[in-house]
């Protein structure tokens, strides 16, 4: 890929029949991250990266989480938050990163803000370097028992939780723009969370969406939510658009515009506002922003 092409990430997980190494680390280069050698744990479920910053976590199926810093080739481990050390087992991952308000901070306003549980010294030092002007990271996860957590990477522990659904959360996403947060659980049911960042109780329920079944692939776009879901025994591959807003907008489809085969990825674009659907049909459908089919790729 050409430098001054978008950035593209791409994880490959290896069998791993060899005996793990001491030292597990990620090969990466300009574009790609392939890991280079088996983990202890090597059957990964969900990975987080952060560019600004080079971390990558990595979530095992355990619930273990991978700490690793990009800046070198190969990556390196840092460290391992295991679960039984953060009283969770971890589902999946996600980052919140958003804009602190460009207005200079000083140290007496940071003192003030109400940040709770979740305040580290490390971040207010980079806000008062910054003159409150730096993009910062929450690292969240939805857990086995249904909540959601909030960590604090500087300690690799947990700060902030909430539950959040009856039984393990399969999809957690978030969307800046428009300061919300979405989980799916295997409850059949897609949560929309309002964010409060620098606020004690962080999460706030806004409103939720009920689903035939459990999610097989979730995104937020725009002011969208983007999903699929299967029921073989039925032959019906659905995608689903949902409003991040406003739970009264729907955005149906004609039912003979869908795939006739498994959902394997969803994507969007948000500069040309449409979503994409990729099946084993060998098809590739584009959708516009009221889930309107506007093309099929063969």
């Amino acid at each position: 890929q050409d430098e001054d092409e978008d950035e593209v990430l791409e994880l490959c997980y290896l069998p791993t029949s060899p005996p793990p190494p001491s030292s597990p680390s990620l090969e990466s280069n300009h574009t790609f991250l392939t890991e280079a050698h088996p983990l202890t744990r090597p059957s990964m479920r969900d990975v987080v990266y952060i560019p600004s910053e080079g971390f990558i976590y990595c979530l095992d199926h355990s619930g273990d989480i991978y700490v690793f810093i990009s800046s070198g080739n190969p990556c390196k481990l840092l460290t391992v938050w295991r679960s039984s050390g953060l009283d969770c087992v971890s589902s999946c991952l996600t980052n919140y990163e958003y804009l602190v308000d460009a207005t200079p901070y000083s140290e007496a306003d940071l003192d003030n803000l109400q940040v709770g549980m979740r305040e580290d010294l490390s971040v207010k030092f980079l806000l008062v370097q910054a003159g409150g002007q730096t993009n910062q990271n929450i690292l969240m996860a939805g857990c086995e028992d249904g909540s959601l957590v909030m960590f604090n990477r500087r300690y690799g522990r947990i700060d902030f939780r909430i539950q959040g659904h009856d039984t393990s959360v399969a999809h957690i996403v978030s969307n800046t723009m428009h300061s919300r947060v979405v989980s799916a659980g295997n409850d059949h049911v897609i949560r929309i969370w309002r964010m409060y960042p620098f606020a004690e109780e962080a999460l706030a329920p806004m409103f939720s969406y009920y689903t035939v079944t459990t999610p097989k692939n979730l995104i937020t776009g725009l002011d969208r939510v983007f999903y699929s879901y299967e029921k073989p025994d039925t032959c019906t591959f659905i995608t689903v658009m949902h409003d991040l807003t406003d739970k009264k907008n729907k955005y149906p489809h004609n039912p003979d515009d869908d795939h006739t085969g498994a959902i394997t990825c969803i994507t969007v674009s948000e500069s040309q506002r449409i979503f994409l659907s990729a099946s084993v049909d060998s098809t590739i459908k584009i959708w516009n922003h009221n889930n309107k089919l506007v093309r099929t790729l063969v």
